[in-house]
């Protein structure tokens, strides 16, 4: 339960409403009118991004150890793919929690189309909570969150892989809020407590170096 709590089978197979918003919006704007729309999500939890992208005419397979959301689409490991090439990633909250997110990102060039397009987002160690409310801040999950990222590190991260960096976006938390479901007790605490959660989301995207 360091890592995953109690109950929380239950929570990643509930039934999503409104998947775009946030992260998932950022990404799915980027990458509509891209003309070849083979993606790999790793790490999907409920499978809810990876229903929406295939909706939206996506081919889209998963990547999930913790067999939330079993489906055709959605295998345990990379070496079960049924293809060898896709032309997007996605990996939203996942980079923290493995071992070496270096060689994570290496495996996936290997399996990268021409142009392919990869999207991270993860802790921002830069940001005024990490700081201030160091061993406290949200995103300290011992066992659970392995690695806490800086600008520089993510400098790093995507040049010792192989990618080259397009973007690097500051996120405030409230973004991570569904505003059209969310309980409205839920989004006014967004807001009260918006500076104290202060851009502590990196957003970053990649393309294969020409």
């Amino acid at each position: 339960e360091f890592v995953v709590p109690a109950g929380y089978k239950h929570v990643m197979q509930a039934e999503l409403k409104d998947v775009l918003f946030g992260f998932n919006e950022w990404l799915y704007l980027l990458e509509k009118e891209n003309s070849e729309k083979r993606c790999l999500e790793i790490g999907v939890g409920g499978g809810h991004l990876l229903r929406f992208l295939q909706a939206n005419g996506f081919e889209c397979h998963g990547i999930e150890p913790g067999n939330w959301a079993p489906s055709q689409s959605i295998f345990p490991d990379i070496e079960t793919l049924p293809y060898d090439a896709y032309d997007s990633f996605v990996l939203s909250d996942v980079l923290e929690h493995l071992e070496s997110p270096v060689d994570m990102l290496i495996k996936l060039k290997s399996l990268a189309t021409e142009n392919a397009r990869i999207y991270c987002s993860f802790p921002n160690n830069d940001s005024l909570p990490a700081k201030l409310f160091k061993g406290k801040w949200r995103m300290v999950r011992p066992l659970g969150h392995l690695h806490y990222f800086s600008r520089k590190s993510v400098a790093a991260l995507f040049m010792k892989s192989g990618w080259e960096m397009l973007e690097l976006k500051r996120i405030n938390e409230a973004n991570a809020v569904n505003f059209k479901t969310a309980n409205p007790k839920k989004i006014l605490g967004r807001i009260i407590n918006i500076t104290k959660f202060w851009k502590d989301q990196f957003w970053a995207r990649a393309v294969m170096p020409r």
